[in-house]
């Protein structure tokens, strides 16, 4: 991940996920109390036709769960972490810059730098950018305040930080 961050850009299937886990939680929610064992986390996950391995579980169980219960959003962390990663790991630099098209209304091939700059700092990507962070990759991408941000720059950047 780039600066502690866990995606760039969320999977186009995040929100039907996240809607599958909310049916798929009060099945292994026996008692009702928002909370499922530990030890279910990566059933849930396999339930929603996600393949984490072992390792990505205990990863995840380590990073995202206290104690020997879950509540339903450190299963929807864990379950927006493994996707992201997974998104990262299996698509070219060209695929997420074709996600990006849809910052394009313009056809110019650049996010409009006040819509990089609210995504960056939302949810939107993953989790929120900082603005000292937003700042820092401007200046690393050598863009000045103002000037919109060409896609194939920013995505690339993210993947040169990658390696």
């Amino acid at each position: 991940s780039t600066w502690g961050h866990s995606s760039f850009l969320l999977p186009l299937g995040t929100t039907t996920a996240m809607s599958s886990l909310d049916d798929i939680f009060v099945l292994f929610d026996l008692e009702g109390e928002n909370r499922i064992a530990k030890s279910d986390v990566g059933k849930l996950m396999r339930c929603m036709k996600l393949v984490p391995d072992n390792a990505e579980i205990d990863a995840l169980l380590a990073e995202f769960v206290k104690g020997d219960k879950a509540t339903k959003d450190d299963c929807e962390k864990c379950v927006q972490k493994f996707l992201t990663s997974n998104l990262h790991n299996n698509l070219s630099a060209d695929d997420i810059k074709k996600s990006l098209a849809i910052y394009d209304a313009a056809g110019t091939r650049k996010i409009p730098f006040k819509d990089f700059v609210n995504d960056m700092g939302s949810a939107a990507f993953g989790e929120p950018f900082e603005d000292p962070e937003i700042k820092r990759i401007l200046a690393l991408i050598q863009n000045p305040d103002g000037q919109d941000i060409a896609i194939d720059q920013i995505v690339d950047f993210f993947y040169a930080a990658k390696k």
